[in-house]
């Protein structure tokens, strides 16, 4: 379904709950411009849809942006239009690459990070336990086991200060993002984000 099918489902609700195989960071980005945030992120483990919950941010700059989205969207259907401003220079950060970064902020954050660690290690207390059983039944099978446990560990940052490093780059990239922003109106009227 293409992400401005998804566009109704942001009118204005306190909640909204979104369904998406794919594509999840666009769908992110329609809400973020329609005064949105994520506040749920669900992946099935069926390979179902990913369910994204999202309430509505009832501060001024999140109205103010949803406006101007509702605006431009019923003037031509370009919901990312004050995102990304005509004359826009090169290189600058569209909306879809925002919600990315949005999203990886989001599931950076969703735990703290004892939380983590504990997850760490659990995981690699259950790998060890599988590669001891490993030992004894495929003793083949125990690199692969112990390569899911440095997959994680790569992929999830235990430690403060990548954590923090991530966080500061998803952040400082989002900053860009609404520094771009410019609010204008096709009679001319407009004002800097």
């Amino acid at each position: 379904m293409p992400v401005e099918d998804y566009v109704p489902a942001f009118d204005g609700a306190a909640a909204v709950e979104v369904k998406i195989f794919r594509d999840v960071h666009e769908v992110i980005a329609v809400a973020h411009e329609f005064g949105y945030v994520l506040s749920e992120h669900r992946v099935q483990s069926t390979g179902g849809p990913i369910r994204l919950r999202f309430i509505r941010d009832d501060g001024e700059v999140a109205q103010r942006r949803a406006a101007w989205a509702r605006y431009h969207y019923r003037v031509n259907g370009s919901w990312w239009a004050t995102a990304l401003p005509p004359g826009v220079p090169p290189g600058a950060i569209s909306p879809q690459e925002a919600g990315k970064h949005r999203l990886k902020l989001f599931l950076l954050t969703r735990h703290s990070l004892p939380a983590v660690r504990l997850r760490a290690v659990l995981l690699m207390m259950g790998l060890v336990v599988i590669s001891v059983w490993l030992f004894f039944v495929s003793w083949v099978l125990i690199p692969l086991c112990l390569g899911v446990g440095v997959l994680y560990l790569v992929n999830n940052p235990v430690g403060p200060g990548r954590r923090a490093e991530l966080e500061a780059r998803y952040r400082g990239a989002l900053a860009r993002f609404e520094a771009q922003r410019v609010f204008w109106s096709y009679d001319g009227r407009g004002e800097s984000g």
